[in-house]
């Protein structure tokens, strides 16, 4: 019985985690394009319902190019930013260090460039905005997103 009762609240826990990171970061579920560029990044929600999803593109005419894409997951009792930047060595995994209900900040000081990753969700004259950063090595390039769906 006890067996079987720590068995529950862990498929409980593991659920409940993996359906707050849904909640969590909904607010990134949308189509934002970035000030003055021709770059649009969509974040939707993956496959498994419960984990996100984010392509970022460059669009010229009626033709993209994929950029990188990235998924929020929750893996190791943590939530992670995972970046995987086209013609790069892979996926790399941020751990998410801070968020709350309109920003989060991801880390990974062992990868060269950037050690730190932040989006931070506003709104202002009825629109939505994305605030980003990609930090390393005291460098920190800064990313405005619109919303445009």
């Amino acid at each position: 019985m006890k067996t079987i009762l720590t068995t529950l609240v862990t498929i409980l826990f593991i659920a409940s985690s993996a359906s707050a990171q849904k909640k969590e970061f909904a607010w990134l579920i949308g189509t934002w394009k970035l000030k003055d560029k021709n770059i649009v990044e969509t974040w939707s929600l993956d496959e498994d319902g419960k984990s996100l999803k984010g392509v970022s593109m460059k669009v010229n005419g009626n033709e993209s190019t994929i950029l990188e894409e990235t998924r929020l997951v929750y893996k190791n009792n943590s939530f992670y930013y995972v970046a995987d930047v086209t013609g790069n060595q892979g996926a790399i995994d941020f751990k998410i260090s801070s968020f709350d209900e309109t920003s989060f900040v991801s880390e990974n000081p062992s990868h060269d460039f950037p050690k730190l990753i932040r989006y931070r969700y506003i709104t202002r004259d009825n629109k939505q905005f994305i605030e980003a950063a990609i930090e390393g090595d005291g460098k920190v390039i800064p990313y405005n997103f619109e919303k445009v769906r």
